[in-house]
C-alpha cells in the first residue's frame, strides 16, 4: 500500500497544503508506508529538496502515476481541483481522504481531516471527521522553544509563508525600520536589497530549511496566520500573525481568541495592510505581554497530530 498526495505549491497558491501534507509523509515514511506526492511546485527548489530529503516520491502530472484500484490510499489538499476529476474518485483507491477547510471543494471522501481549531461542520454525513488541534499535522523538525521570555527582544524573525506572495516581510521591515527594542530581525523575503537597505540590524534569508534554525534562538515572530502560524506556536514562541487571505480568516479569529498569538493586522489590496503597529510595539517592548503569549500556548499543540491522522487512516483499513 502507497500513501498517494494529490497537491500543489507555486507563488501564487502557496506552499500550506505541501508543508502540512510533507508533516504526514513524515510519519507514514517512519513507518515504513511508501508515499507519493502528485503535483506541481511551482519552482520551488526548496520545496522539491524538502519533499525528497522526507523520502517522498514525487511525480508532476496525474498522468505519470498507475493506479492500481483499490489498493493505495489517496489524500487530497488542493482548493483547485475538479471534483470531477477522473483521478481522485473513491473507486481507484482502497481509501479517499481530504485534508479541508471551508474553502476546500467538496471531494468525495470517506476520511476528512480538519486540522484547525475552530469549528467546522461535515456536510458529507456518510463520511468520518477527524476535527481539532490534535490533527494538526506538524513537522518532525518542530522543537519547543526554551522556556524563557527575556526583558528585551534580541531577535524577531518575520516570515509571510513560504513564498510571501503579499509581500509581508517588505512591509514590515519598512514599519520596523530604525525602531528600538530589538536586537536584530532576520526576515525571510526574496527582497533582500529592499529590506538589508533599511536599517543595519536587518538580516534576509531565503526561505528554506534555515526558518528551523533561525526559529529557534527567536524571542518573537511575526507571520502570516497560515499553515506555519501553527509551527511557531507549537514551538511555544510570542507570535504576532497577520490576516492576509480569505483561507486564513479562521485561523485568525481562533488564535487570537484562545490567546495564543495576537492579531496584529489585515491585507487591504497591492503592498499595502490595516497594521496595529501599537500592538507591534507593545509585542516588543512589553516583556509581560510577551509572557502571556507563551503561558497561553505552552501545550496547545502537542505534535502529535500526524501520528494520530496515521493512525486513523489505519484503523479506517482494518
Amino acid at each position: 500500500m502507497k500513501i498517494v498526495f494529490r497537491t500543489d505549491a507555486s507563488n501564487e497558491i502557496g506552499t500550506g497544503h505541501v508543508m502540512r501534507c510533507s508533516a504526514i509523509i513524515e510519519e507514514a515514511v517512519s513507518r515504513n508506508i511508501e508515499c507519493v506526492v502528485i503535483g506541481r511546485m511551482g519552482g520551488l527548489d526548496w520545496l522539491e529538496t524538502h519533499l525528497k530529503t522526507i523520502g517522498s516520491a514525487r511525480v508532476e502530472e496525474e498522468s505519470d502515476f498507475q493506479i492500481t484500484p483499490g489498493k493505495d490510499v489517496l489524500i487530497i489538499d488542493s482548493y483547485n481541483l475538479p471534483i470531477t476529476g477522473s483521478f481522485i474518485q473513491e473507486q481507484n483507491w482502497k481509501l479517499v481522504a481530504t485534508i479541508s477547510d471551508r474553502e476546500t471543494p467538496k471531494y468525495n471522501a470517506a476520511l476528512i481531516i480538519h486540522p484547525g481549531i475552530d469549528f467546522f461542520t461535515l456536510e458529507q454525513t456518510n463520511a468520518k471527521l477527524l476535527t481539532g488541534r490534535h490533527y494538526i499535522p506538524l513537522r518532525k523538525s518542530i522543537l519547543k522553544s526554551e522556556p524563557r521570555v527575556q526583558s528585551k527582544v534580541s531577535k524577531i524573525v518575520v516570515f509571510g509563508g513560504g513564498d510571501d506572495k503579499y509581500n509581508f516581510a517588505p512591509f514590515i521591515a519598512n514599519g520596523l525600520a530604525n525602531k528600538q527594542g530589538f536586537s536584530t530581525i532576520v526576515f525571510f523575503s526574496r527582497s533582500v536589497k529592499e529590506i538589508e537597505s533599511l536599517d543595519s540590524r536587518f538580516d534576509v534569508k531565503p526561505f528554506g530549511p534555515a526558518l528551523d534554525t533561525e526559529l529557534e534562538s527567536a524571542d518573537l515572530v511575526f507571520t502570516t496566520a497560515s499553515t506555519s502560524s501553527l509551527e511557531v506556536i507549537a514551538r511555544e514562541i510570542p507570535l504576532g500573525i497577520c490576516c492576509v487571505a480569505d483561507n486564513q480568516i479562521s485561523y485568525y479569529e481562533a488564535l487570537t481568541k484562545h490567546e495564543v498569538a495576537a492579531g496584529i493586522g489585515k491585507y487591504l489590496h497591492y503592498r499595502y495592510y490595516d497594521m496595529n503597529w501599537d500592538l507591534i510595539n507593545q509585542l516588543i517592548i512589553d516583556v509581560s505581554f510577551r509572557q502571556k503569549l507563551q503561558n497561553k500556548s505552552k501545550g496547545f499543540l502537542d505534535l502529535s497530530g500526524s501520528q494520530r491522522i496515521i493512525d486513523e487512516i489505519l484503523h479506517y483499513l482494518q
